[in-house]
């Protein structure tokens, strides 16, 4: 569900019509838009830079992109090219997305432009009260929820094939980085609730302990049981170190598990989830490499999670709707970037599959679900950051209201838009 007012769009362009010709991509006149990304480079990247030119161009506004090769001095260099073209808005994701200092640079050089920040948090606490800013980033608060439903609905379509010891339930294991940090145990709240208030944006990963409710919901409508954790003595979760530490802990947490668990013993965890890609690809790799196949989602569209095709996509089958228990996804060659340092050793559990999710829509998660050795991640729906900076820029242009066209839903403050997390799956 969109929450975007796209009809808006065609309000903006005949307005921007009437002030000067649209040109998209040309960097004339006083109304374009300078688009400062933090790099060109990446699959994430890329696909926001081809979100955000089709939303200009949709809106009739004029645009210059700009690459600052995860640079602050190119990227301020480029700010204030952009502010001598005469550009009236300035959209910016910051080189260094936490530096206050960035910003407030940022801000400096714009010298009365409206800066837009988006995917980063940098700068809220800087910003004068008379600066035109305002920032769009992804509310990752979510993210427990989006995965649970995702998770959910994967496994109501493919659930005998994923109870690998045919006992009626699925067994889990979860891996989450320690916490320490406030915004963290702020989160901690009945998992079924959404929050109903304004929410703060953060680039940080959502908490993956409400997944598990919103997962069950799913499994109940089902007619499933609950999801269990995979050892009934255990504490139902591992706490891994903090930092760039975490996805080699994760690591060695899953390989301890498969040198006690396997397929044949009725113990194997039939489910893994990841708090952060980064573990949830190491623990996937490590998957991989003992022989045991990662399954692909099988809806073919990230927006449609509840269309997962029970024949697992690309497995055979002489009768439709029979799954096929290897999940025909590709093989431990196709381990995926970063994790395929995170080597198990051999293993004779072949024909077993264990689907694997983690949260944060990273490059290298979104290439490994794409090469099938990740089922699914959570991660930043790069149409609606689209198209609410283009509206707002559209709008200041203009004259009308920054937030005109922009669900109060997603809007915190005058200040701050926090865009919903949205599942990224393959078939």
């Amino acid at each position: 569900m969109r929450h975007i007012n796209r009809g808006i769009g065609l309000v903006l362009g005949a307005a921007l019509l009437l002030l000067s010709p649209p040109a998209a991509g040309a960097a004339k006149g006083k109304d374009f838009v300078a688009v400062l990304y933090s790099t060109y480079d990446g699959a994430d990247a890329s696909a926001m830079r081809t979100a955000l030119d089709a939303a200009l161009e949709d809106t009739g506004i004029a645009y210059r992109d700009y690459d600052g090769k995860n640079s602050p001095e190119v990227q301020e260099e480029q700010a204030a090219d952009a502010a001598a073209q005469g550009a009236g808005v300035l959209a910016v994701s910051l080189a260094d997305s936490a530096s206050d200092d960035a910003a407030e640079k940022i801000l400096e050089l714009a010298d009365g432009r409206l800066v837009i920040f988006f995917n980063c948090s940098a700068g809220a606490d800087v910003a004068a009260d008379d600066s035109p800013c305002i920032w769009v980033s992804t509310d990752y608060r979510d993210a427990g929820h989006v995965l649970g439903e995702m998770i959910g609905s994967f496994l109501a379509k493919n659930y005998d094939a994923a109870d690998l010891n045919g006992d009626g339930k699925i067994s889990y294991v979860m891996f989450r980085e320690q916490e320490d940090s406030a915004e963290k145990a702020g989160t901690e709240k009945a998992s079924a609730e959404k929050a109903s208030a304004k929410k703060t944006s953060t680039e940080k990963a959502g908490d993956v302990r409400y997944c598990l409710d919103d997962a069950d919901s799913v499994l109940r409508e089902a007619g499933r049981p609950p999801l269990s954790f995979y050892d009934e003595t255990g504490d139902r979760q591992y706490l891994e170190e903090q930092g760039a530490g975490r996805a080699e802990a994760a690591a060695e947490d899953m390989r301890a598990i498969l040198s006690e668990c396997s397929e044949s013993g009725q113990n194997m965890p039939e489910l893994v989830i990841a708090d952060y890609d980064d573990m949830a690809l190491a623990a996937a790799a490590v998957l991989l490499d003992a022989g045991i196949s990662v399954p692909a989602f099988g809806a073919g569209n990230s927006d449609e999670v509840g269309t997962a095709d029970p024949a697992y996509d690309t497995g055979s089958s002489d009768e439709a709707g029979a799954a096929d228990p290897a999940y025909s996804v590709g093989s431990s060659d196709e381990a995926g970037t970063a994790a395929s340092a995170y080597g198990a050793g051999s293993s004779d559990e072949a024909g077993a599959a264990v689907p694997v999710f983690g949260v944060g829509g990273s490059d290298e998660a979104r290439d490994a679900v794409a090469a099938g050795s990740l089922t699914g991640t959570v991660g930043r729906d790069e149409e609606e950051l689209a198209d609410a900076i283009a509206i707002i820029s559209g709008n200041f242009i203009t004259g009308a209201g920054l937030l005109e066209g922009i669900s109060e839903e997603m809007t915190e403050d005058a200040r701050h838009v926090s865009i919903p997390c949205k599942p990224i799956c393959a078939g």
